[in-house]
């Protein structure tokens, strides 16, 4: 372990500085394999030694493993730092705050400047590694980016963001602030595009500033089914200013814009935003990707849940059947909207729409798996207000109806099979 590696300019900046594990013998690694790690706590805490046990524990597995601090929000806005960043990324039971009225001194909101200083950051700390391997004759031949929390959505922002997809974002930030390599004091012959991310207890903001066509990165999300800080879906609060989106919510942005990006998702009923009892099994799930014979190409577009009887229900993952039942907070508007309604939910892959405002429309209904594959489709006319669906034999889980009218204007609706 290296410890307090100064990655920025300035030297002293206790929160540009990196520790680097790295495997031994050296000379048995000729072609380093790096994962890069970024720490949680908000924007406003936490630091590379709270991870510090899988700086160990990747490097005992034949990886460098950089640990990296990065500039925080009291960094970005000193003035206001007694102010917590939940108030604005997480409220709960609909008492949303408006991030139109959220400015602050330099007309920058909070979150766009403490998530892109990250982003730069982690930038100039990959290529300070990389630079400084080249010199002692080792080539970067895997860059893999694992981030938890705050660092999960600086990961995806790092691998994803290009300089203009942040302009589109916040024309403000590269004016004010420089480019997203604007801190990079190291730069390597060739940089080394990233191979993976994995995201634990993270999300994207705004994915559709951020999610292109060109987009073909693996990403693993190991996630709470019950995450209530990123949830697995999109949290409704944030159809204003800033929206923070959850694994399933990415997912589906990337199939509906047919993205050549591979989504490996896993989630534990029950588990909250910090899976710290998990960490063995989502250090065996990464490792077994990332070992040597396999890599990126070995992370698969699928959804995985644990323990294995559990059940998606309304964006949350659930153990026992009952809990859909005793704890009401599963239950939500998602379920009735825009005079909509189904019945029974959870059903068998048979139930009843209600569909009062669409009589004599033509509609075509179907139902999406949650990886995103049809499993059934059908077209009628509404001659009365409820119609009766019958799916066939569906697997246990969440599922999504589409309900297409003529002109294109499509509703969603999701139902849960037991």
């Amino acid at each position: 372990r290296i410890k307090d590696l100064p990655y920025g300019a300035a030297t002293t900046e206790q929160r540009q500085m990196l520790d680097l594990y790295v495997p031994a013998p050296l000379e048995d690694c000729p072609d380093a394999k790096l994962i890069v790690i970024i720490h949680g706590g908000s924007f406003e805490g936490g630091n590379k030694n709270q991870i510090k046990g899988w700086g160990y524990h990747f490097a005992q597995k034949g990886f460098y493993v950089a640990l990296i601090n990065y500039r925080l929000y009291a960094t970005a806005h000193a003035q206001v730092s007694n102010l917590m960043l939940s108030n604005f990324l997480f409220v709960g039971d609909k008492h949303c705050a408006k991030l139109n009225g959220i400015n602050f001194n330099d007309g920058v909101y909070k979150i766009d400047k403490s998530w892109y200083f990250a982003v730069q950051d982690s930038r100039a700390a990959m290529s300070y590694i990389q630079r400084n391997l080249e010199d002692r004759g080792k080539t970067l031949s895997k860059v893999y980016v694992i981030g938890e929390s705050a660092g999960g959505i600086s990961a995806l922002g790092m691998a994803l963001g290009q300089q203009e997809d942040f302009n589109s974002f916040n024309p403000s930030l590269e004016s004010k602030y420089g480019s997203i390599d604007s801190r990079i004091t190291a730069r390597p012959a060739e940089p080394k595009s990233i191979d993976a991310v994995v995201s634990i207890s993270g999300g994207l903001i705004n994915p559709k500033n951020f999610l292109s066509g060109n987009d073909s990165l693996p990403i693993l999300f190991l996630h709470g089914g019950n995450d209530r800080v990123v949830p697995i879906c999109e949290d409704e609060c944030y159809g204003m200013e800033r929206r923070l989106n959850g694994p399933l919510r990415i997912r589906e942005i990337v199939d509906s814009n047919h993205l050549p990006m591979k989504l490996e998702m896993h989630f534990w009923a029950g588990e909250g935003h910090h899976l710290l009892d998990k960490y063995d099994e989502v250090s065996d799930i990464i490792m077994e990707h990332f070992r040597e014979g396999r890599g990126p190409e070995s992370i698969e577009n699928g959804l995985y849940l644990y323990p294995s009887y559990a059940l998606m229900y309304n964006c949350a993952i659930v153990s026992i059947k009952d809990e859909i039942w005793q704890n009401r907070r599963f239950v939500s508007d998602n379920f009735k909207k825009n005079g909509i309604s189904v019945y029974p939910n959870p059903n068998e892959g048979t139930f009843t729409l209600d569909l009062p405002e669409m009589l004599g429309k033509y509609v075509n209904i179907q139902i999406y798996d949650a990886q995103g594959r049809q499993v059934f489709a059908e077209s009628m006319t509404i001659r009365k207000t409820q119609i009766h669906i019958k799916a066939g034999k569906l697997s246990p889980g969440m599922y999504q109806v589409l309900i297409r009218q003529e002109g294109g204007l499509t509703e969603k609706i999701r139902i849960v099979v037991k």
